[in-house]
């Protein structure tokens, strides 16, 4: 099993904080800590929090879908002060690495356990639907149109037919040097690839993807996110890099934000750009002119952010071993 560059560790709590657009939610496995002292930017406000080991966050409608170590926990965040944890899958083999939720089913990239295919249309009794063991080690996924792409490590990008959960079948793949993390829309496949920068692969045809075009990134690249024409890439030690995407076959930097810590995460809503930015907990930037991304605040969390899910006015945090802000 391969290790991506500063490897994410078990999370140990979440907390939710509530910003412009954005509010956050993290899990601990330690008791309840006072939250932290917000930053002078007033706006940012810690809403909620509660404990357990956090590595991943997806929230559809009330509920909140963490990664907690080898576990699935399902929070119910309709009270984003008092968030409740409902539900937990059963061990899985591998570490939640990442989890995208879509039409009652829960799609978790589990690490070297492959995908892992979890019911949740009852969030109180989640439970193992199917699996895939991919051939490497899966770190991130995405669902479109009944297919999973998966981040698989050093074995690129796997495309896996989920049309039947109990029983997925891999329909493709494209060998990336080292796919950490994706973004699906469209029919193209945006994949943060490591030490390789942004991979644009066209899976269209997921029986024979193929590579569009690519950028070097000055860092790491660990995660991404997709908004219009602009690729989003939290590329740890070079921070945030705003990639031009509209020609898919020559993407262009656009511009970049030197983060204080590594940047691990990174979701976008209107003109906002939220990052994960480890030690220095969220930072939030102004990207409406992508060129010069401007500071709006930020909030230093008690742990290690490597995950971040943006709903409405709050953001989810995976906070390593403080849990789910």
């Amino acid at each position: 099993m391969q290790t991506p560059l500063l490897a994410a560790a078990p999370v140990d709590r979440a907390v939710v904080v509530s910003t412009p657009g954005a509010a956050q939610v993290f899990l601990p496995h330690v008791p309840r800590q006072a939250p932290p002292t917000p930053t002078p930017t007033s706006w940012i406000e810690l809403v909620g929090q509660i404990g357990g080991v956090i590595m991943a966050v997806d929230v559809q409608g009330s509920y909140a879908y963490v990664g907690s170590s080898s576990w699935l926990v399902i929070l119910d965040v309709s009270d984003p002060a008092h968030p409740v944890r409902i539900g937990q899958s059963p061990a899985l083999p591998g570490m939640v690495w990442a989890v995208h939720v879509l039409g009652g089913l829960a799609y978790v990239a589990a690490g070297s356990a492959g995908l892992q295919v979890i019911d949740v249309s009852n969030p109180v009794t989640p439970f193992l639907r199917g699996a895939y063991d991919t051939p490497g080690t899966a770190y991130g996924v995405s669902v479109v149109d009944g297919l999973a792409h998966v981040a698989d490590g050093w074995n690129g990008l796997q495309i896996i037919d989920v049309n039947d959960p109990a029983n997925p079948i891999l329909r493709g793949a494209y060998d990336t040097p080292e796919a950490i993390g994706v973004s699906v829309v469209g029919s193209l496949a945006y994949v943060a690839d490591g030490s390789s920068g942004l991979q644009i692969i066209d899976v269209s045809n997921p029986a024979n993807p193929i590579l569009l075009g690519a950028y070097d990134t000055p860092g790491y690249a660990y995660g991404v996110s997709v908004a219009g024409s602009l690729a989003y890439v939290a590329a740890l030690e070079a921070g945030l890099q705003i990639i031009a995407v509209s020609d898919p076959a020559k993407p262009t930097l656009r511009g970049a934000y030197d983060t204080s810590e590594p940047a691990f995460g990174v979701s976008v809503v209107g003109s906002l750009a939220y990052v994960a930015n480890w030690g220095s907990g969220l930072l939030i930037l102004d990207v409406g002119d992508p060129a010069n991304p401007i500071w709006r605040g930020t909030y230093d969390t008690p742990g290690e952010v490597y995950g971040v899910d943006v709903v409405g006015d709050l953001a989810y945090l995976a906070d390593k071993h403080i849990g789910l802000q």
